[in-house]
């Protein structure tokens, strides 16, 4: 299933991912590097934080600050990205998605798959306008593991999460007094995906509910890391397959150097993948 370019908005599908930084200031002086090379601001739509919102030389709020900062300075407009994969009882998470409106605001939050279907609805009420992100799976996963733990393959338990939860948003709404519309209409608005699952999830219908947020790519001049190989590809067949967005580090920031492909190189090899899916999907 191609996806296709919404020319009402601009079309930045790259979900930077920050992860391992050194510290809160390498992490905004490296953002501000990257954002000021051709092409990348035009197309990067959110930058992803996990470890980087934890660094001793910064909190929470005083990186979004610093990200504010980043923005003005190379005249970029992305947004931020907590991937915390936040999984917990729902009073918890109640406290979370307190703590996250007032001191470390997102767009886009992960979370796993592991809470009960109310978790989801707290957020909702904490967080009215942040995506909520679903996530299963991680890509790291081979399918032989999961089929030894859930005795389902990665889409097959991805889907399975995904409509266990869609079909009981409805009860739950219910018991909380809550018009499913709006913010309420489902409890999630998008869900993490390895682009080797994309097919079967489709298929399954779930993208006629949901976008879908892509790790684990890696183009042809990449080296095979940490990631489940068999279930990555390179960023234009994703985008073909109707992700909405992909979400990029190493490719990004390292490139492969022990193969003579600089970060440099790597971004624009990245950058004329994802224009030439745009060129032809518009």
């Amino acid at each position: 299933m191609a996806g296709k370019v919404d020319q009402k908005s601009k079309f930045r599908p790259i979900i930077l991912a920050k992860d391992g930084s050194k510290s809160a200031a390498h992490l905004l002086a490296e953002l501000t590097l990257i954002m000021s090379q051709p092409g990348m601001k035009e197309l990067v739509g959110v930058v992803k934080l996990n470890d980087g919102l934890f660094k001793v030389d910064m909190s929470a709020p005083s990186i979004t600050h610093g990200l504010n900062a980043v923005r003005e300075v190379t005249d970029a407009h992305f947004g931020i990205f907590i991937d915390t994969k936040s999984g917990d009882v729902a009073g918890t998470l109640r406290n979370y998605g307190d703590c996250f409106r007032a001191f470390a605001p997102a767009n886009i939050l992960t979370v796993s798959a592991i809470i009960a279907t109310q978790g989801f609805m707290e957020f909702r009420k904490a967080l009215p306008g942040v995506l909520l992100a679903l996530f299963s799976v991680p890509t790291d996963m081979s399918k032989e593991e999961c089929l030894g733990r859930y005795g389902m393959l990665p889409a097959e338990k991805i889907s399975s999460d995904a409509w266990f939860f869609y079909n009981e948003w409805r009860t739950v709404c219910e018991q909380n007094g809550v018009r499913q519309t709006g913010i309420f209409a489902k409890p999630f608005d998008l869900i993490v995906s390895a682009p080797g699952d994309l097919d079967y999830l489709n298929q399954e219908g779930l993208g006629e509910h949901f976008q879908w947020v892509t790790p684990n790519i890696r183009d042809r001049w990449m080296a095979k890391d940490h990631q489940d190989a068999e279930r990555g590809m390179g960023v234009y067949d994703a985008l073909q397959k109707g992700t909405r967005y992909v979400v990029m580090g190493t490719q990004l920031l390292k490139g492969n150097p022990a193969n003579g492909i600089s970060a440099e190189q790597s971004q624009k090899l990245t950058l004329t993948e994802i224009n030439r899916f745009i060129a032809g999907n518009k």
